[in-house]
Formats: structure tokens, C-alpha cells, sequence
């Protein structure tokens, strides 16, 4: 007999979809719901980001919001 842990890693999915939102805003509420339902990996699918700057301006808001990328 072994023992598996005593440490689970929980993962929070998300479907957002939609269209023309401030990135740093979308970037700052999903990384806040992750971090508020204690996921320690956040996934979004279905992004309306479609830029490398959107990206990077998402990024800089979910940093911002204490989540670690």
C-alpha cells in the first residue's frame, strides 16, 4: 500500500465566449473566478481574444489579479 498525497492540484473550467470586451477586464474577472473557486489551474475556453496584444493585455490584468501564469 502507498499513499498518493496529501495534496490535490483542482482545475476551474470556464466557457466564456462573447465578442468586443476590454481584454484587461476580461483578463482580471476570470483570473479573480479562478482564484475565488480555489482553482490552482484555470482553463477558458472560447476566447474572444484573437490578438498577441490582447493576449498580453489579458495576461497583465490576470498577473494583476494575483494569478500566477
Amino acid at each position: 500500500m502507498s499513499k498518493a498525497g496529501d495534496r490535490a492540484t483542482r482545475f476551474v473550467a470556464f466557457q466564456s465566449g462573447g465578442t468586443g470586451v476590454n481584454h484587461e477586464h476580461w483578463g482580471h474577472f476570470w483570473a479573480t473566478g479562478v482564484l475565488r473557486l480555489g482553482g490552482d489551474i484555470g482553463v477558458v475556453a472560447e476566447t474572444p481574444i484573437y490578438t498577441e496584444a490582447g493576449h498580453a493585455a489579458a495576461c497583465k490584468r490576470a498577473l494583476a489579479a494575483g494569478y500566477e501564469l
